[in-house]
């Protein structure tokens, strides 16, 4: 009979062990898996940053196609336009994509000098017109060329120096990128001088005001030091390949007929820059 109590009392003290231990759990919250938090909006408007660079261009002689205008019965035989060294401007909205990736839209504004024109121009008698034929070379002129470039570019930063875990130190990369787009380049030129050969008519002169759209593709080297997480400064080569872009018309200082296709061959420009972007 003792034996049975106490067997009894046993097992009644272990069920209710094991019903205190089942109630002490009841409410509590069991383990789970970590959640990694999407990123704030302060995190992500400190990837956004805003990047600028002010350079020397470079544009090469620029040679105009080779052209025969039935209308106007003109040919214009190889003419180039020199041009003078420029001054290159650019402003980027972008964002870090990684701590070494960025995509960035970009714009800004190259301008160029005229250095004076050079070549052949033709005119063809015409059946009412009084003019004679007759061949003239270009020489001189004067003005100018703009670019304003809306390019979407990708960079990658290769870090040459590190900065240390937790502080703010500078820190230097290597910057290699590159993107596509498109240039408007105008044209405001005039005084071209016109002479024509053997004398037949009196010298003109000719000058050519418009612009037109290239599809342009760059790549980019440079090397970047960081100031801070914030602030960086630089210095950048781009190299700048576009097709052919229209001038619009050449106007005479007599009363000779418009020439409407002046139209720039293929070229390739170059600036060097100093850079700054800034990360808000």
């Amino acid at each position: 009979m003792t034996k049975s109590c106490t067997t009894t009392s046993v097992l009644a003290t272990v069920l209710a062990g094991g019903t205190a231990h089942a109630q002490s759990t009841v409410g509590t919250d069991a383990p789970q898996a970590p959640v990694l938090a999407p990123a704030s909006a302060q995190e992500f408007a400190n990837r956004v940053y805003i990047g600028t660079s002010l350079g020397a261009a470079f544009l090469p002689k620029l040679k105009i196609s080779d052209e025969f205008e039935t209308e106007a019965a003109y040919g214009l035989t190889d003419v180039g336009l020199e041009t003078d060294v420029g001054a290159a401007f650019t402003i980027a909205l972008g964002i870090h994509a990684t701590e070494n990736f960025s995509l960035e839209v970009q714009t800004g504004m190259t301008w160029v000098g005229f250095g004076g024109a050079s070549g052949e121009l033709s005119f063809l008698d015409r059946v009412g017109d009084p003019t004679p034929a007759f061949d003239a070379t270009l020489s001189g002129g004067s003005g100018s060329f703009l670019q304003v470039p809306v390019m979407a570019n990708a960079t990658w930063r290769i870090p040459l120096t590190k900065r240390a875990p937790g502080t703010d130190d500078t820190s230097i990369g290597l910057i290699l990128g590159g993107g596509f787009g498109a240039i408007n380049t105008g044209a405001d030129i005039s005084g071209i001088d016109v002479a024509p050969i053997g004398g037949a008519v009196p010298d003109y002169t000719m000058s050519i005001n418009g612009n037109g759209w290239s599809w342009a593709a760059q790549a980019r080297v440079g090397l970047d030091i960081a100031l801070s997480s914030r602030v960086s400064l630089g210095l950048e080569y781009r190299l700048i390949g576009l097709n052919e872009a229209d001038l619009g018309s050449a106007d005479f200082s007599e009363d000779l007929d418009r020439f409407s296709d002046i139209t720039i061959e293929t070229f390739i420009e170059q600036t060097i820059s100093a850079t700054l972007e800034f990360r808000f």
